[in-house]
C-alpha cells in the first residue's frame, strides 16, 4: 500500500467523519454553556482566578468556531445554526483525524507494521468508537456522543 493510497483513505475518513457531525448527529449548540463559549474569543493562556483556568483549549476553540462561523461561513450559507455545526464539526473531525493519524504512526513507526496492517488497525480502531457503545434493545450511541456541544471540546 503507497502513501497516496493511505492519504486517500484517511481523507475519506475526514469526510465521513465530518457528514456524520453534520448530518447524522449534528454538532448543534444546546444550551447556555455553549453559546456562551460560542460567543466569547478569550485569551489563549489560563485565566487564574475563573472557576476552572485548565480549559485553555476547548473555551478557546470554541470562541475561534464562533468567530469562523458567523464572518466567514455564515455569509455564504445565510444560516447561522448551519454554520456553527459545519465549523465546529470540522474542528471535532480535525482532532478525530489526527489521533487516528498518530495512532497510524504508531503502529508504522514503533511498533513496525506494514501500511496495510496499520490502516486497517487505524479503521478498526475508528469503527470500535461504533461499534462498542451499540445495544439490542436500547438507543445506541457512538463513543463520539455527549450531552451538548461544550462536552465535545471537554473531553
Amino acid at each position: 500500500m503507497r502513501k497516496k493510497s493511505v492519504f486517500i483513505i484517511n481523507l475519506l475518513l475526514f469526510i465521513f467523519i465530518l457528514i456524520y457531525f453534520t448530518e447524522i448527529s449534528p454538532l448543534v449548540p444546546f444550551d447556555g454553556d455553549d453559546w456562551r463559549y460560542i460567543g466569547g474569543i478569550r485569551p489563549p493562556f489560563p485565566l487564574w482566578g475563573v472557576w476552572n483556568p485548565t480549559r485553555v483549549l476547548p473555551e478557546t476553540l470554541m470562541g475561534v468556531g464562533g468567530y469562523i462561523a458567523s464572518f466567514v461561513v455564515y455569509p455564504f450559507t445565510h444560516d447561522y445554526i448551519n454554520s456553527l455545526t459545519f465549523v465546529e464539526a470540522v474542528i471535532f473531525s480535525v482532532f478525530i483525524m489526527g489521533a487516528c493519524i498518530a495512532y497510524y504512526r504508531l503502529l508504522v513507526k514503533r511498533l513496525h507494521f506494514n501500511r496495510f496492517s496499520a490502516i486497517a488497525s487505524e479503521l478498526l480502531f475508528f469503527i470500535s468508537f461504533f461499534l462498542l457503545f451499540k445495544h439490542l434493545n436500547q438507543p445506541s450511541y457512538s463513543g463520539f456522543w455527549t450531552v451538548d456541544l461544550s462536552c465535545v471540546f471537554f473531553i
